[in-house]
């Protein structure tokens, strides 16, 4: 099932019912939220819940919907830097669509992992 800006929050909390909404009707806070709870997971060293978290990430990425596109580059992906040494080893990880959106936005704006010089050309 497509996912669409509108039913995007809700999806999320589906999938990943970890994740503490606050604003449920703004998805680029939620976005921010499953970052956090992606951090706590890589933290608490728990492979499971971080899975989750990128399928639904990489399901989202796949919209046709270019809102959650959108949101996936500048709310997710670009949150992604405050993992610090973390966040190289999560961009090793996402699926390919997600990557792609991941390239789309470092041809842009560049990196977005702290010291990274390679700006998505993998």
């Amino acid at each position: 099932m497509a996912i669409y800006y509108e039913g995007l929050v809700s999806e999320l909390t589906r999938a990943v019912p970890e994740v503490h909404v606050d604003e449920p009707d703004l998805p680029p806070i939620a976005l921010g939220a499953l970052v956090d709870l992606l951090r706590e997971s890589l933290e608490k060293g728990d492979p499971r819940l971080t899975e989750r978290i990128l399928t639904f990430v990489e399901h989202a990425a796949g919209s046709p919907d270019s809102r959650v596109r959108g949101q996936i580059q500048v709310s997710f992906l670009e949150d992604l830097a405050s993992l610090a040494s973390d966040c190289a080893s999560v961009l090793e990880r996402l699926g390919p669509t997600t990557q792609e959106l991941r390239r789309e936005y470092e041809r842009e704006w560049g990196p977005i992992c702290p010291g990274d010089r390679s700006g998505g050309a993998d």
